[in-house]
């Protein structure tokens, strides 16, 4: 009977071990995916129908970013959205907050290289997905996603990097 308590605690503790480890692991892997995003940080903007397109990020303190989207048409801000890329539980998230939904919508990542990475929420109604690539040096591809109504609709941003000048 001794020998049985032995041999099971020591098996809970591999177990317990095993757990931490790999939940460590996920946190680490989080992480290095991660760092395949940071090429986004920095100021963007480009041309859209009807104005122009303004998308700001920056690197937090602890390795989430936050952004900001505008799209202004004739000295008017026509849309603006908060973004935010964080880990949660080892797992990559791209959070964005507009004003037309009850609150912040997650789109949890499918591939990251340091080309590009692809969010996907196929619970959401419109993007499903969201898409950013690294395409030709200081250039950003932004993808939206999904269908409406019964039809497949993509709408493509392209931005270049917004150089700022200091004194």
């Amino acid at each position: 009977m001794k020998i049985v308590s032995v041999y099971l605690l020591g098996v809970m503790c591999l177990l317990s071990a095993g757990f931490f480890s790999c939940s460590n692991g996920d946190k680490r892997a989080g992480a290095k995916a991660m760092r395949n995003l940071y090429w986004v940080e920095g100021e963007w903007k480009g041309r859209v129908k009807g104005g122009m397109m303004f998308e700001k990020w920056v690197m937090e303190e602890d390795s989430s970013m936050t952004g900001f989207a505008c799209i202004i048409a004739h000295s008017d801000t026509v849309f603006r959205e908060y973004m935010r890329i964080e880990v949660r539980d080892g797992d990559i998230f791209y959070v964005v907050n507009v004003r037309h939904n009850d609150g912040p919508v997650a789109f949890k990542f499918i591939e990251c290289t340091s080309k590009g990475c692809i969010f996907e929420n196929l619970e959401h109604d419109y993007p499903t997905r969201i898409v950013y690539a690294n395409t030709i040096g200081d250039m950003l591809l932004a993808r939206i996603e999904g269908m409406r109504g019964n039809k497949p609709d993509t709408s493509r941003f392209f931005m270049h990097r917004n150089e700022m000048f200091t004194e």
